[in-house]
């Protein structure tokens, strides 16, 4: 809490002093939206402990390397930002930047608030919004690949073997998965939005500021910092936005397979000693992660997203001048 006030202020005053910088006033809405972030998932903890086990019971987790690795990158790739502005020629201005507008004349001493107070904005916005971003995405993606399984499972039987049981069993791995969602809608509800937005936002200034530095030599490491920045929150929006949206698509696709395993069943053998499945299929809605209802994650989305932040970097890029 104390670094996001510490941000907001550093932000303020850079604005402030130099009104070619009051794009920072936007850009520390990311900072309040981490710490939301986080204060919200502490909030529903023990929602989030069951959530985890669900999804561990339902896919047990084997891609631990691969995950671990992932998580080293963007750590990694992130860290990038802070060491770029120790090396480049703009160190001064970034202590001063950092130390409320009071010159900082020790290279020692520019080095070590430049390390710390980058590492400690970064932890806020980008490092642990992309993470979490990353969980989500992970779940959607797992729970995804499990309704696929079962969907091909189903599809495997014929019309014969497909009897009470193996529908009963079915039905009772559906009612696990949505066990899961339900509890998945009701933790990252707000989450969800909130990354969205902060994600969104970044790739619009990110943006804007790049081709406004474009065809600056002297500040390569900005340039180099608002790449980054930018490739995180575009690849973050459209690996959350792909996987979220891939629930749907994997539930309809269940659902239609089993509807036409049991027409199939029902033309060879009639209904005398059936159970009616696919009627409760047909009124179960189909499953789609909002955030707070406002918006409704699905993958036609990203078409739009794109366009709209294209359209809101030449309104910022307008406004700006």
């Amino acid at each position: 809490m104390l670094a996001t006030l510490d941000s907001i202020i550093v932000l303020t005053l850079k604005a402030i002093k130099e009104p070619e910088f009051r794009l920072l006033t936007l850009y520390m809405n990311n900072y309040i939206f981490g710490l939301s972030v986080w204060i919200d998932l502490r909030r529903r903890k023990n929602f989030l402990s069951t959530l985890l086990q669900m999804h561990h019971e339902i896919r047990p987790f084997v891609e631990k390397n691969l995950t671990n690795t992932f998580v080293y990158f963007i750590n990694f790739l992130l860290a990038i930002q802070s060491i770029t502005f120790v090396c480049a020629n703009v160190r001064g201005g970034m202590a001063e930047f950092y130390a409320y507008g009071y010159p900082v004349t020790s290279p020692y001493n520019q080095v070590f608030l430049i390390l710390f107070k980058a590492i400690l904005y970064n932890i806020l916005y980008p490092i642990f919004p992309t993470l979490m971003t990353f969980l989500l995405a992970l779940i959607c993606h797992r729970i995804s690949s499990q309704i696929r399984d079962l969907t091909s499972e189903i599809s495997e039987f014929s019309p014969e073997e497909f009897s009470n049981s193996k529908q009963m069993a079915a039905f009772n791995c559906k009612r696990k998965i949505d066990e899961a969602l339900f509890i998945l809608q009701k933790v990252f509800s707000f989450p969800s939005l909130l990354l969205c937005t902060s994600h969104f936002i970044c790739c619009c200034i990110h943006i804007g500021w790049f081709i406004l530095l474009y065809n600056s030599d002297k500040i390569w490491a900005l340039k180099i910092n608002y790449t980054i920045a930018f490739m995180n929150s575009a690849i973050s929006l459209l690996v959350f936005l792909w996987a979220v949206g891939g629930l749907p698509l994997e539930m309809e696709a269940f659902k239609n397979e089993f509807r036409r395993k049991l027409q199939h069943r029902l033309i060879l053998r009639g209904k005398a000693d059936e159970i009616d499945l696919g009627k409760a299929l047909n009124e179960e809605p189909t499953f789609v992660l909002s955030g707070c209802g406002i918006v409704y994650f699905r993958r036609s989305t990203i078409l739009s997203l794109i366009a709209s932040i294209i359209t809101y970097t030449l309104l910022l890029l307008n406004t700006d001048q």
